[in-house]
């Protein structure tokens, strides 16, 4: 008596999905925040503190009539390595190739640079989210349509607006995307330190039984092979890709940064400054155990 126990998870339920507070037997229930301060900024509510007039107000999670249509798989990688190249505007030359730019003809830049030192602006309201809002589709940022060095150059025709944003403990929001009225979630929450569970989540509000069926069947022909498979499945080559150079913790050191990367260094000051803390590995869990990693 006195010398077992069972660590309890405050648990929530939002449009269908699941939401548990990992938590340390030491970490105190009444300092559980509600659900709403880790996730991502809400629309209208925060439209004129963000404004977006390229594209309708993303919807929410937390939206009434909320439809969230996804999938997870296991990334093998750190999941810092992640949910930086989640929203990296150096990365997304990775994704020049994929079918869906191409079948759409979108304007996919090659890169996005910064012109200006607000091109970010950082959130840390006492009560809401901490994170992080990037300026894209606006004067402070530049779309890269053409390297001359790699021979590259953009051809699409039509553009494809969009923006993220990024908050603790790790979601990135991608605004107008991969359509109107939509918005595209990623969670990467860790199960070791070279493992995590990657959440790829579209929401829309559908208000009709209709508007659902609707959107299922296109989610399931278009935007579940052609985005979150087809698109993501380069992102989850890239970040594998990385787990090497960084695994033995001197890749964070030996990293040669460049203008784009303004994004992750401002995520980690964010994420040093607001982290709940550093958990342990899970007892149990495959790969808790270096001679055992599933890697």
């Amino acid at each position: 008596v006195g010398t077992t126990g069972i660590t309890s998870y405050p648990t929530e339920e939002v449009a269908g999905m699941v939401f548990v507070f990992v938590r340390e037997d030491d970490f105190s229930l009444d300092d559980v925040p509600p659900l709403s301060q880790d996730l991502p900024f809400r629309f209208p509510e925060n439209s004129e503190r963000f404004p977006h007039p390229l594209w309708p107000a993303s919807p929410s999670l937390l939206d009434e009539d909320a439809v969230a249509l996804g999938m997870h798989r296991t990334g093998y990688g750190n999941w810092r390595i992640a949910c930086e190249n989640g929203f990296d505007n150096a990365h997304i030359l990775v994704h020049k190739d994929n079918t869906i730019v191409h079948a759409m003809e979108w304007v996919l830049p090659l890169g996005i640079l910064p012109t200006a030192d607000d091109c970010i602006t950082v959130v840390e309201d006492e009560a809401g989210p901490k994170g992080m809002m990037q300026w894209l589709f606006t004067d402070k940022w530049a779309p890269v349509l053409k390297n001359e060095a790699l021979g590259l150059e953009v051809k699409g025709v039509n553009g494809r607006a969009y923006r993220t944003s990024v908050v603790l403990p790790g979601v990135l929001m991608v605004e107008n995307w991969p359509g109107e009225h939509m918005v595209q979630y990623e969670w990467y929450v860790p199960i070791t330190d070279d493992l995590h569970e990657y959440w790829e989540v579209i929401v829309r509000v559908c208000k009709t039984e209709e508007e659902r069926k609707d959107h299922a069947y296109r989610f399931e022909r278009v935007y579940k092979p052609l985005c979150l498979h087809g698109f993501n499945d380069c992102d989850l080559y890239a970040r594998e890709a990385m787990q090497n150079f960084y695994a033995d913790g001197t890749g964070w050191d030996d990293e040669q940064l460049v203008a784009t990367d303004i994004s992750p260094i401002t995520w980690r000051k964010l994420a040093s400054r607001w982290n709940r803390g550093i958990a342990r590995p899970g007892k149990g869990v495959d790969g808790s155990v270096k001679t055992h990693s599933i890697r």
